[in-house]
């Protein structure tokens, strides 16, 4: 039993440190956007959405490998069964989907597209909290 409970504080522990991490990219992009760096904005939308997947999917799928693929994050917010998940996922689909498009383009991207990505971002990571938080009463 003692495994298995440090094992389950060991995941809480990651899940809340990929939550710091996607707050942390949040306020970053947020800045950004005050400022009207627009590459900016996007690139700390991205890590804030996809840090704050890993928080999500570490608390309700446990423990996994690192990627670099950003669809790999994708898939495994798929498999988590939480109230939301399904809007989070779209939401993570169409962040991934519209990097693909603007950050390859030499006019970097332009602010219509970028505020869009922030507000999927916002709405991953405001959903992530809620679902990785603890529970207020339970014990």
């Amino acid at each position: 039993m003692t495994g298995r409970r440090a094992e389950a504080e060991t995941v809480e522990e990651r899940s809340r440190g990929f939550m710091a991490k996607a707050e942390e990219f949040a306020r970053a992009m947020d800045a950004a956007s005050k400022n009207g760096h627009w590459e900016g904005v996007a690139l700390m939308g991205l890590h804030a959405a996809i840090s704050a997947t890993d928080a999500v999917t570490m608390k309700f799928l446990g423990p996994h490998g690192s990627s670099e693929r950003h669809e790999d994050a994708l898939a495994r917010l798929r498999a988590v069964r939480a109230p939301g998940a399904r809007e989070a996922t779209d939401a993570l689909r169409r962040i991934i989907r519209g990097k693909a498009a603007d950050i390859h383009s030499p006019h970097g991207w332009r602010p219509a597209n970028a505020r869009r990505l922030a507000e999927r971002a916002r709405f991953v990571v405001d959903w992530a909290r809620g679902v990785t938080s603890p529970r207020r009463g339970s014990h």
